[in-house]
């Protein structure tokens, strides 16, 4: 009977244990892995279950919650939300968190470790603190002078603590009520809908996310260089650079409104603001030497957090004589935030040091304990102390008697620099106005704040010195020399653009290919011959874009931002092209005015997407760049089955009458080098970067849940390994794949608005959308690249894609955001197109196209020219027909 006992015993021990190995499988092992299945609600509904800790501006809250009553119970309000939104940010339910709100959202939501009494404390009790306090450097009389100084026009105020790097006031205008996104629903789509979908793109933080030429208000960089270099030893005397001053290797005089400025001093010439004096200084310093001053003083560091990111404010590395001349004027591809040029000004008021910026003084938690404190540290010495003292006295003078008198403040010692550019299609656009300036109080031993403030909306560039009044706008128009925002050099390149019928006949080029094709593909619902032609016969051929035939997606297309910004730069539209009609369940193929879009290699599948008509327009050689738009891939798809450039913005980066935030501009073309034009036309603030090669880059076959064609896959690895052996990028060591959670019930949750606040449909949406993002966030922090096939499968007959999604690999980035590009990867073994996705960060589009350009070409068609359809001629030419026609 005992043997009996004892093996019953030892049984229920052996039960016993396995259900201990389960509990801690479950609970250990597996937590973390359960904590983000997107079946799991209880992250995001433990995430609004308890009130978000609060932004303080000097001592006193600006932020608060709100109790919905709803499954998400606490929502985020905002004390007078456009006044601070520049630094809060947003935190929205549904659009997730920007800046302040983004960067210490740990801290916020309660999650950060350094709130818990004892170390391993939350993931212990597995529960989470009351949200923390955040404490800004913000002062708030000056933040609500900047703001109201701007009193709605488009522009930044930053202002900084020179001695320490407090920044006191960031202001961006026009702003915005970020306390209109914090929820879920109608209201807060219509609410995005409304300030993503407008010019004056109220969502962009224009103090430390946008950069701006700095004009003249760059000439203290220069002066800097000249002076710690010994190019300029005393301040007073000659240069000996004589006016007219002859940009190096060209015939372009530059122009000076001021009169004196031959062979003037430097003090004369930064007072008066001489062009020509400082762009032959800046070429007699040297390349090297002014390069290494603008990296003292913040320029070309893409790493300046404050915590929020700042974006990278530019001086080229590499420029000829001319080019260098312009850019030590502040020209050429010379860019800065407002940020960064007060940074300028507070290094040359503290004595040549400049202090690292910083918006946050500290956290605390929920009862005012100090948690963490932001301490003091210098960035880098950006001139020796001699060279700081003189350009303290230069920029006195230029407030005392030059073009900054009207800064000048009773008891006070105020240094500054003026800046003016002009802008617009024939400088007409308002000129953008820049004063950078720091002031120190009479009874003080040392200045107060330094401050940069700039004026005026961003278009392009057409800049030529700085006079800084308005006589200078009609002194420019009629000046001998037209200098580009690229420099002469562009104006050689251009050159086919601008002499005598070659924009006419471009243009007449382009109608004769899509007169003779598109009978047989149907790309285009109207063709604006006779409009067309007008247009061309008047653009003025100085624009950038001067006689480029473009086509619009659809009927609405032409009224589009992007397209308004393409004929602003000359750009010449020929025509709208087909989008899905009636019969088109799958939205895989236009109507085009003679039927069915017709996929130009393959006439027997689809071209892919609503934008597949201009996808189609482009693969034949119709046009060279044709606008789109994309909701869940629908410029990626039908550019990857046509075999063309297609480029996903960053949502929200360009306006976009999508209520739901998902859908984003796009562009269509036949080279990387077209999708770059378009961005430097449409984007504001737009700088081609320069990527440093080879680029780190992860790739994924299927993001953790598709299931890809093994033979798309096939030839997508093989153009990621052309990629790699060309030196392009180099794939990071990962030590597993990298994975998103499936976003197709996310996606369409939030398409379709999901219901009510409480539905379930949001909520799932709401926990996958944070995971994935999350997940990018984190790959992005230390990948600037993201590489994965553009669809899982070839192109589909026009039956439809079956039971798999096209969109399984694209949708993922309109929830997310980012930026995405399809670029053509090969082909299949029947002749069918493949193209390879690249994913950037978010507002790091611009390094995508600059990624394409270097890539290598894929492999030709292996099949023969395309199919036409029964009852219509044939294509002219192999596929795709008419490239070979293309100018």
């Amino acid at each position: 009977m005992t043997r009996y006992i004892r093996r019953t015993a030892v049984f229920s021990l052996l039960l016993l244990v396995a259900l201990l190995v389960n509990s801690a499988r479950i609970q250990v092992i597996d937590a973390e892995s359960l904590d983000h299945n997107p079946a799991n609600r209880r992250d995001t509904v433990a995430r609004y279950s308890q009130p978000r800790g609060n932004i303080l501006v000097g001592g006193r809250a600006v932020t608060g919650s709100r109790d919905s009553g709803q499954q998400l119970r606490y929502e985020r309000t905002y004390t007078q939300g456009p006044l601070y939104a520049p630094v809060t940010g947003y935190a929205s339910q549904t659009y997730g968190t920007t800046l302040l709100e983004n960067a210490e959202d740990a801290t916020l939501s309660g999650t950060d470790p350094m709130l818990a009494p004892f170390p391993f404390w939350n993931e212990i009790t597995r529960g989470r603190r009351p949200g923390g306090q955040v404490a800004t450097t913000i002062k708030e009389s000056m933040q609500r002078a900047a703001y109201e100084g701007l009193a709605g026009r488009r522009g930044a105020v930053a202002a900084v603590e020179p001695f320490s790097g407090r920044i006191l006031a960031l202001v961006s205008s026009p702003s915005y009520d970020p306390g209109q996104l914090s929820g879920t629903g109608g209201a807060v789509n219509d609410a995005w809908a409304r300030l993503t979908g407008v010019d004056a793109q109220p969502l962009l933080n224009r103090a430390i996310r946008q950069t701006y030429p700095p004009g003249s208000a760059f000439k203290i960089v220069t002066a800097a260089a000249a002076l710690d270099s010994r190019t300029v030893t005393d301040v007073h005397a000659p240069t000996g650079i004589a006016e007219p001053y002859v940009l190096p290797g060209t015939r372009t005089a530059l122009p000076n409104e001021a009169d004196g400025c031959d062979k003037a001093s430097l003090d004369y010439a930064i007072r008066w603001s001489c062009n020509t004096v400082m762009a032959g200084l800046g070429v007699k310093t040297g390349l090297s030497a002014m390069v290494e001053t603008a990296r003292k003083f913040g320029f070309n560091d893409t790493g300046i957090t404050i915590p929020s990111g700042v974006a990278a404010s530019h001086f080229d590395t590499s420029m000829s004589d001319d080019q260098l001349a312009l850019s030590s004027i502040g020209q050429f591809d010379t860019r800065a935030t407002p940020l960064q040029m007060a940074m300028v000004a507070s290094a040359v008021a503290n004595g040549g040091e400049l202090k690292y910026p910083f918006l946050v003084d500290r956290t605390m938690d929920a009862n005012g304990d100090i948690v963490s404190r932001t301490g003091e540290r210098s960035y880098r010495r950006a001139v020796n102390p001699a060279t700081a003292q003189r350009l303290r006295q230069l920029m006195i003078g230029v407030v005392e008697d030059g073009t900054g008198a009207n800064a000048g403040i009773d008891g006070a010692t105020v240094g500054g620099k003026t800046g003016t550019a002009q802008h617009g299609v024939g400088n007409t656009g308002a000129p953008y106005a820049w004063f950078i300036a720091w002031a120190q109080a009479g009874n003080s031993s040392r200045p107060a704040v330094a401050v940069a403030v700039v004026g005026g909306s961003p278009q392009y560039w057409t800049y030529w010195g700085d006079p800084d009044n308005a006589a200078s706008v009609r002194a420019r128009r009629r000046g001998p020399a037209k200098i580009g925002r690229t420099g002469p050099r562009a104006e050689q390149r251009r050159g086919a653009v601008q002499e005598g019928g070659a924009v006419e006949d471009r243009v007449a080029e382009a109608l004769a290919r899509i007169e003779r094709l598109d009978p047989a593909l149907c790309a285009f619902i109207e063709v604006w011959d006779t409009e067309a032609r007008d247009r061309a016969r008047t653009v003025d051929r100085r624009l950038p874009l001067a006689g480029l035939p473009f086509a619009v997606k659809g009927p609405s297309g032409i009224r589009s931002y992007a397209a308004g910004r393409l004929i602003e730069a000359g750009a010449v539209p020929v025509g709208s092209t087909a989008v899905p009609g009636p019969g088109t369940y799958w939205q895989t193929w236009g109507r085009g005015r003679h039927g069915r879009t017709v996929n130009p290699y393959r006439a027997d599948r689809t071209p892919g997407g609503s934008s597949a008509g201009s996808a189609v327009a482009v693969a034949a050689g119709m046009v060279p760049l044709a606008t789109g738009s994309d909701g869940a891939g629908s410029v990626r798809i039908p550019a990857a089955w046509c075999g063309v450039f297609g480029l996903k913005t960053t949502n929200g980066l360009l306006p976009s009458p999508d209520r739901t935030g998902l859908a984003s501009a796009g562009v269509l073309a036949r080279s990387a080098a077209e999708v770059r034009a378009y961005l430097r036309c449409v984007l504001d603030g737009y700088e081609a970067p320069k990527p440093a090669f080879p680029v780190p880059a992860v790739f994924s076959p299927d993001l953790g849940y598709a299931r890809p064609d093994p033979e798309v896959a096939a030839v997508v690895r093989a153009a990621v390994d052309r990629l790699v052996a060309a030196g392009v990028v180099r794939l990071a060591p990962a030590r597993r794949p990298f994975t998103l959670l499936d976003p197709r019930e996310a996606w369409t949750a939030i398409r379709s608005g999901g219901g009510s606040e409480a539905s379930e449909a949001v909520v799932r949406a709401s926990g996958v959308r944070a995971e994935n993002d999350r997940r990018l966030d984190a790959l992005f922090a230390r990948t600037p690249l993201l590489l994965t096939p553009v669809t899982p499968n070839r192109p589909h007959g026009h039956e439809g894609p079956g039971e798999l999604y096209s969109t399984a690999l694209t949708w993922a980035f309109n929830l997310s955001g980012h930026p995405a590009a399809s670029i053509p990867a090969g082909f299949t073994a029947d002749g069918c197109p493949v193209g390879l996705q690249l994913v950037a960060a978010r507002g790091a589009d611009a390094s995508l196209p600059e990624i394409a350009l270097a890539a290598p070409p894929p492999p030709p068609a292996p099949a023969p020219a395309p199919r036409a359809r029964p009852g219509q001629p044939a294509p002219a030419t192999s596929a795709p027909p008419g490239a070979a026609a293309t100018p």
